[in-house]
């Protein structure tokens, strides 16, 4: 500093042998309203020496005033003010113009406006000063046109550098200006304040010092920077008290002192960095004391200022050191931590370079430490989170670390652990050799003594013997059931099971279920449904497993249904590469099941209750064994169901199309046929309407008789349906059939044979068919001849005669 007070003395001294050059100033034209005018090539500047000069005798001395060497309107320090001249013309139409120096640190800055040696304005501003009313100095003024006017401008303050970057603006661009300005340092201070509260906001949370330490740099942050700002005008609209005025580097100290101990806080400098810690240590009680000496006035103005930047630089470097130092000890948080700091010191050092002088004073060096100050904040934050996510990491470790500590104590139990584990394996296996032998050897014999029980039907036994052998073949039945269920359980849980994949027809696997579970349903009067989809002919997979699981499924809603009806519905859909989903439907109307027993259902010798397994008999493994095979066969099994209300148990295969021909499609045989369908159940007469409709018939479903009398007309097929859960209404109906006009008769019935109960039917019906209704059944009534009706039954008694 000392070396640039030299340089600026000797360049006065020479500055005054050059009177020519001195006294021949420029005069700036104002002509461009929409455009900034930087003043600062064209200023002269007279320095004071022993007392202040008034405007009356800087007017006189007018050409005692030197012109500024370069563009870089930085004056430096002095205990003195000094006088900046310019002149200009106002040659544009606007009059109303506005001078400012865009740089708010200066203690007084008084504006002279002189045309022809008299003042025509003058204004007097800075921060000891009442009169301004901007962030800048800033001067309005109404100048006249053509006729050139002089700026006389005394700056003077104790606290910075003499900087006086002038500039003139037409009002209305500079209203534009500031209102710009305004909303840049609004997002400046908002940006701020959110980072403040955040963390603040997160330090309740989570109790980590660093955060505290944060909100208060951030705090000093913005306190700085309302002062430094020139912000410090909207608290004092009476002037900034003198005290102040002359110890806003008290704020440098503050910030320095804040992010100290942020940075102490933060990195934990005593286990991160021991070799920083001291050294920071040491610069926190130095800023302290240095800030002690600026509060009592111990030093001169430049040195107040010099010492308090050099300690602050100093720090700043100290704490870039201790992040690095925190990085190669393996703190990753510290990254951060480094690129914050070094973009603010980087914005120190370039603003400090302006201030002294080296570097030029324009928007770029004075906002250079602004900007870096808000992105380290920015920066902090991301530090902050990174820190509360290593430390989280940090705990899952030491956590981990504890489990594998406790692993070599839980070692020597597993060992004696593992000794009884291979028992259990191994007494597990024999058990499982065992029921799968005996499975065997109990299924051998029960399938002879099944097998002569079922010949003891034919024989012709007293009433009182063929009951006692009906119940043997039913325990036989039953007793065969549980053999199988256990074998197949020993086979999953050993893992031997295998699925044997061939190709079969679906539709012929399909109707042999319907046949024997539709009779079995009839025998407990209730409803049968089979709604069939389109197929393909040929699929590849397990057929017997597929029976197994769903005559387990069908089982168990017959087992479980006491009235209503079972729903048995088949869909399929093609996939990608040759892949076919076959989804097959169980619906009942039977008990239902809890959301509580769900969870029972599908453990192995388990039921719903003690009640249920009482009532209905049974092992528990039927459906944990057909979950399994589902799941062999890459198929899902599903489970919806209400109490009281039914079940509807769903299963999704996933298997290889072997064929691209349809079973169930559009046939000669049916296209056009009109057919009518009689049938007082919804679902029944739905589902069979639904299979004639694809093969092509024209349908006409009818549920009532009084409807039925209304239709007129010829129709090639009448299929009327007498279903068991009518059987009161049985003689109704059939009277009302035997008039209806149709070529073919077919009566479809799912109780007791009518022909039996009414041989004379036969003459007026083509046959009859136990429902529900199958591809088969339905081939059969137009590709064969049918034995008459009549001819049938006679057929029947006669053999019953023999």
């Amino acid at each position: 500093m000392a070396i640039f007070r030299v340089f600026s003395f000797l360049f006065v001294l020479f500055g005054s042998f050059l009177p020519t050059h001195a006294h021949a100033q420029h005069i700036e034209q104002l002509f461009e309203e929409q455009k900034t005018l930087d003043l600062s090539d064209s200023l002269y500047f007279l320095l004071e020496t022993d007392y202040q000069l008034t405007i009356g005798d800087v007017s006189r001395r007018r050409n005692d005033f030197l012109m500024h060497p370069h563009s870089n309107p930085n004056f430096g320090f002095r205990n003195n003010g000094m006088w900046l001249l310019t002149s200009v013309t106002n040659v544009s139409n606007n009059k109303n113009w506005v001078f400012s120096i865009n740089f708010s640190q200066l203690d007084s800055v008084d504006f002279y406006l002189v045309q022809n040696g008299k003042v025509i304005s003058q204004s007097h501003q800075g921060k000891a000063q009442k009169e301004q009313r901007f962030r800048v100095p800033s001067f309005r003024v109404e100048l006249p046109n053509s006729d050139p006017v002089d700026l006389f401008i005394r700056i003077e303050s104790h606290s910075s550098s003499l900087i006086a970057p002038l500039r003139v603006q037409a009002e209305p661009l500079h209203s534009t200006y500031f209102q710009m300005d305004s909303l840049l340092w609004g997002f400046f201070y908002g940006g701020l304040l959110i980072l403040a509260i955040y963390n603040l906001a997160l330090f309740f949370g989570v109790r980590e010092k660093s955060l505290i330490a944060y909100v208060g740099y951030i705090l000093a942050v913005i306190l700085w920077q309302f002062v430094w700002g020139g912000h410090t005008h909207l608290l004092f609209s009476q002037g900034i008290p003198s005290w102040l005025v002359g110890h806003s580097e008290l704020i440098f100290v503050i910030i320095g002192i804040s992010s100290g101990l942020f940075t102490m806080t933060f990195l934990e400098t005593e286990e991160h960095s021991p070799t920083a810690h001291p050294i920071i240590n040491l610069l926190l009680v130095c800023q302290a004391l240095t800030g002690l000496m600026c509060f009592v006035d111990l030093l001169p103005s430049i040195w107040k200022n010099n010492l308090v930047y050099g300690v602050g630089l100093v720090a700043i470097l100290s704490y870039i050191y201790a992040g690095f130092e925190a990085f190669l000890n393996r703190f990753k948080p510290a990254r951060y931590f480094i690129f914050a700091w070094s973009m603010l010191a980087t914005g120190a050092i370039v603003g400090m370079l302006s201030l002294i002088g080296v570097l030029p004073s324009n928007d770029f060096t004075t906002y250079c430490f602004q900007v870096g100050v808000f992105l380290e904040a920015g920066f902090f934050s991301f530090a902050l989170m990174e820190k509360s996510r290593s430390q989280l990491e940090s705990d899952v470790e030491q956590a981990t670390n504890d489990l594998r500590n406790n692993v070599e104590l839980i070692e020597e139990q597993n060992a004696r652990l593992d000794i009884a584990r291979k028992d259990a394996i191994k007494a597990s296996n024999v058990k499982s050799q065992f029921l799968a032998n005996m499975s065997h050897e109990i299924r051998t014999p029960l399938n002879a003594i099944l097998g002569f029980s079922k010949e003891l039907n034919n024989a012709p036994l007293p009433t009182d013997q063929q009951e006692q052998v009906r119940i043997v073949n039913t325990a036989a039945e039953n007793l065969l059931t549980i053999v199988n269920d256990v074998l197949d359980f020993s086979k999953i849980e050993a893992g031997k099971l295998q699925i044997n994949n061939q190709p079969f027809s679906p539709n012929k696997l399909l109707e042999e279920m319907v046949t024997i579970m539709a009779k079995s349903s009839h025998s407990k009067r209730l409803e049968f449904v089979f709604d069939l989809n389109p197929l393909p002919e040929k699929l590849i997979g397990d057929v017997f497993r597929i029976k197994q699981v769903l005559n387990n499924l069908l089982s168990n809603a017959l087992k479980f249904t006491s009235s209503g009806t079972i729903t048995f519905s088949v869909r399929g859909r093609s996939l990608p590469h040759g892949i076919h989903e076959l989804n097959i439907t169980v619906e009942d109307t039977g008990i239902g099941i809890s959301r509580q027993d769900r969870k029972k259902l599908f453990n192995a010798f388990s039921q719903v209750d003690d009640a249920l397994n009482r009532n209905y008999q049974g092992t528990g493994l039927g459906l944990v064994i057909s979950r399994e095979l589902v799941r062999l066969m890459n198929g899902d099994l599903t489970l919806k169901s209400v109490l009281g209300q039914g079940s509807t148990f769903n299963v999704s295969l996933r298997m290889n199309q072997l064929s691209q021909k349809y079973s169930l499609a559009s046939s000669n045989d049916w296209n056009g046929k009109s057919v009518v369908i009689f049938d007082p159940i919804p679902a029944t007469r739905r589902s069979s309407a639904n299979m004639l409709s694809i093969l092509g018939a024209n349908i006409t479903s009818v549920e009532s008789l009084d409807y039925l009398a209304t239709l007129s007309g010829q129709y090639d097929f009448f299929m009327a349906t007498v279903p068991v859960s009518k059987m009161g209404l049985r003689d109704t109906y059939l009277s009302q059939f035997v008039q209806f006009p149709a070529q073919k008769r077919i009566l479809w019935y799912s109780g007791p044979e009518p022909f039996a109960q009414y041989p004379s039917l036969s003459q007026h019906f083509h046959s009859q068919i136990r429902m529900p209704i199958t591809l088969t059944k339905l081939d059969s009534l137009v590709n064969q001849h049918a034995t008459p009706a009549k001819k049938l039954c006679m057929k029947r008694l006669a053999t019953c005669l023999m």
